[in-house]
């Protein structure tokens, strides 16, 4: 796919419908699973990707957590415990018309194979995860 972006590119930049691509290097990089979300983490990854200030991004979840469906936003656990049933809140998101079927294929594995777990854990509070499904 990439291979053909950059053949687009360059047949559009020469203004000709034809190009030689003569030499492709592949490089396999890895990705490690992201780990549970802290406070912190929560921040900086949703000011990122959806332009939000910090305080806007607590304020959101601090209404979500108010409402029943974030678990408690201020937290700097980062590591569930072994008791923590993830999956069983997966399950339950499996109904949503959006995202039910991801969520399937999360929950049975096809996605992913659990949580890479951090190294803190604050003793008082799990990493920020869904408490229920959200109907609209």
């Amino acid at each position: 796919m990439t291979s053909l972006i950059l053949f687009e590119s360059v047949v559009t930049s020469l203004k000709s419908d034809q190009a030689l691509v003569k030499n492709i290097k592949k490089r396999t990089t890895k990705r490690l699973r992201p780990q549970p979300l802290n406070t912190i983490e929560l921040q900086k990854q949703l000011s990122r990707k959806l332009h939000l200030s910090s305080a806007q991004v607590m304020e959101i979840c601090e209404k979500l957590y108010n409402k029943g469906y974030l678990s408690y936003p201020r937290t700097e656990t980062n590591k569930y415990s072994a008791n923590f049933n993830l999956k069983k809140l997966v399950e339950e998101q499996k109904l949503s018309d959006d995202w039910g079927d991801f969520a399937s294929k999360i929950a049975d594995g096809t996605y992913w194979k659990g949580p890479r777990n951090g190294t803190k854990d604050d003793g008082a509070h799990p990493p920020i995860h869904p408490i229920k499904l959200a109907k609209k």
